[in-house]
């Protein structure tokens, strides 16, 4: 069989503007005996076209290749039309570097077959796959969430470039802080990092106040995932969380997370509490819940009741703080306590609290 001219598209359709959008390739795979001819890249407007002439023949020489770019983690592999994310054949593959932007990107591509159609795989350290394998962030840790970049397929040998808050599917998810007997007069809660199941979207986080209560708006898709919630417990570490409607003591799966640092205030006194983690999960009844916790803060589960309470702030001069989760799926409260005048609420619960720490 002599070469045939094999086309593989990357189209750029984020919101950036685009600046860069390149491959340079550095060592190939093909089958023994197989023919081999160049490789040649174009840029036309927002589409990179990587045209590649070799015979196509199946074969497990570069399969292996592809799969040992990344240490055969189907986590980092995804694929156009349909077949397994794992090939077991493959009729050749390339190593190069991607550039998009500013960034570089060390990228294995391969060609494969599924029935009748030819099919493209790629792969990389950089990619997080969704959880069918057609599709996934290419990832650089220094952007922001909602502007990481999603490979989303398209037909079988073209990838579409997006920003991960341009995936559809994103809806507002409210999270509602109260006080007892009181209201908040101001209240913002600022982002410093996120993380959203792989392939839905995420657009950003917004603070308000509506009738006394804080609310938090979390622009984001609801699929839950395990991702999101080792993030969540990654970011608690040895802190304690508590969570609406719920038995469980952590989280298993999440739709997404955020954390940050949260600032109000109360009675004409400003305070924060930084480092606050909020993750939205599922209960069993398939009911939408909110998770709530942090490295300083101490709390118990009341599993009877599906909530809990939790402390931030015991043994500082700032007064302490409580929150408290019971009964209410997207609602917690929050309470000021002064330990040297009216301090019972706290001193009841530091027992209970202790006890359950010590366990």
């Amino acid at each position: 069989m002599g070469k045939s001219t094999n086309d593989f598209k990357f189209v750029y359709n984020a919101d950036i503007a685009l600046t860069k959008l390149d491959f340079k390739a550095k060592k190939h795979s093909i089958g023994d005996e197989k023919n081999w001819g160049d490789i040649s890249v174009k840029t036309n407007n927002n589409t990179l076209t990587i045209t590649i002439k070799a015979d196509r023949h199946g074969d497990e020489k570069p399969a292996k290749f592809y799969k040992n770019f990344v240490g055969e983690n189907t986590q980092h592999m995804i694929h156009t039309a349909r077949g397994s994310n794992s090939p077991s054949k493959l009729n050749f593959a390339v190593e190069g570097t991607l550039y998009i932007n500013q960034d570089e990107f060390e990228v294995c591509l391969g060609q494969g077959h599924y029935s009748s159609t030819n099919n493209w795989h790629l792969c990389s350290k950089s990619i997080e796959a969704k959880s069918d394998n057609k599709g996934g962030e290419i990832i650089n840790e220094n952007t922001k969430l909602e502007d990481q970049l999603y490979l989303d397929p398209s037909g079988s040998n073209s990838f579409k470039i997006k920003c991960v808050s341009q995936l559809s599917g994103s809806q507002d998810n409210e999270f509602i802080l109260t006080i007892p007997d009181s209201k908040f007069e101001t209240f913002e809660f600022n982002t410093s990092s996120a993380i959203v199941t792989i392939g839905q979207p995420y657009k950003e986080v917004t603070s308000s106040i509506k009738n006394g209560k804080g609310i938090i708006t979390v622009k984001a898709g609801r699929h839950k995932s395990q991702t999101p919630a080792k993030w969540f417990n990654n970011n608690i570490g040895k802190g304690s969380t508590i969570a609406s409607f719920t038995t469980d003591k952590k989280p298993s799966e999440l739709n997404f997370a955020i954390k940050g640092n949260l600032r109000f205030s109360i009675d004409g006194k400003k305070y924060q509490i930084s480092n606050v983690v909020i993750g939205q999960g599922s209960n069993i009844g398939l009911q939408n819940n909110w998770w709530l916790g942090g490295k300083e803060m101490k709390g118990i589960n009341l599993p009877l009741l599906g909530g809990g309470i939790l402390a931030v702030g015991i043994g500082i001069s700032t007064a302490p703080f409580l929150f408290k989760s019971i009964l209410n799926p997207n609602e917690m409260s929050i309470n000021k306590v002064d330990i040297k005048k009216s301090g019972a609420n706290l001193e009841e619960l530091l027992p209970m609290i202790l006890e359950e720490i010590n366990q």
